[in-house]
């Protein structure tokens, strides 16, 4: 993959935010820096990025893919209350994959984990009500 400025700052917004970011919030953080950057190029770069190895691309189902600079493996959590998605300590068995005994004729390349619950900030909130 060539270098490109754009690329580089978009990895670099990445990696720089433990919140996950989207593409329209790294594009939101880079446009005054960036200002003939658009929102297609950041897509673009994000994919390519994850594509490539050096970040990886987190689906949420009913969100927009999310983006992790954090190549070592872990899970998340997915705050069902204000939509973060947190970091979680992964179990060994997701560590090792290839400790897993897949199906006959199958192979495991990665794995990924995702927990729904409350962030910390949620947990403590006093609403009782699930949105889960």
């Amino acid at each position: 993959m060539p270098y490109s400025k754009q690329r580089e700052a978009i990895l670099r917004a990445v990696q720089a935010k433990k919140s996950h970011p989207s593409a329209d919030e790294v594009y939101a953080r880079l446009k005054k820096e960036y200002p003939a950057l658009s929102l297609g190029t950041v897509y673009r770069n994000l994919n390519q990025l994850a594509q490539a190895g050096k970040l990886r691309r987190l689906a949420i189902p009913g969100n927009p893919d999310r983006y992790d600079g954090t190549l070592a493996p872990h899970c998340h959590l997915h705050c069902i209350r204000c939509g973060a998605l947190v970091d979680v300590a992964t179990p060994d068995c997701l560590r090792e994959p290839e400790k897993i005994e897949p199906p006959s004729g199958c192979t495991i390349e990665g794995a990924h984990l995702l927990f729904y619950g409350r962030c910390a900030q949620c947990a403590g909130a006093d609403d009782s009500s699930s949105e889960f």
